[in-house]
């Protein structure tokens, strides 16, 4: 298709996507995790590279923390001088803070994600490579059963 208005083409492309058979493996139940993404009813834990990148950006955001409470601990003392306008004008912003949060956040979906579909599709076929073998539908579950603790708040 061309679109002569903003002079640039795009090209659609058809594809037949083949179905997989329809699972018919046993009913498996989710239990979400703090340090793992989740543990299903056969007691495997699943994602456990979760709770170490909980735990590296909780240490790194505590250590920052301390380090910027000091620096502005310091520019509340000695108000108006020429340091503590350095101080706050490079060293407590939030720019770099928002970035690395964002950075979390992707790298938790992304292990959340890959493991949910090794879940779902079997250890090692969570992706395209070529010469894995993929699950038999005798093996992938045929229906997973998540609880939903949404609605409580606090310490229950």
């Amino acid at each position: 298709m061309l679109d002569e208005e903003h002079k640039r083409a795009f090209i659609h492309v058809i594809y037949d996507l083949a179905r997989l058979p329809k699972a018919t493996g046993p009913a498996i139940a989710l239990d979400w995790g703090i340090t793992e993404v989740c543990t299903d009813s056969s007691g495997v834990h699943n994602g456990n590279e979760y709770g170490r990148a909980l735990t590296s950006m909780t240490e790194r955001r505590n250590k920052t923390g301390k380090a910027r409470n000091r620096l502005h601990a310091l520019s509340k003392r000695d108000a108006g001088s020429r340091r503590t306008k350095h101080i706050a004008r490079n060293n407590l912003g939030t720019k770099k803070q928002q970035a690395r949060l964002r950075r979390t956040k992707a790298q938790l979906q992304t292990i959340s994600g890959a493991t949910i579909k090794e879940v779902v599709y079997g250890e090692g076929n969570r992706t395209r490579a070529k010469k894995r073998v993929p699950q038999l539908p005798s093996q992938r579950p045929r229906e997973i059963i998540i609880e939903d603790l949404s609605h409580l708040q606090g310490k229950v």
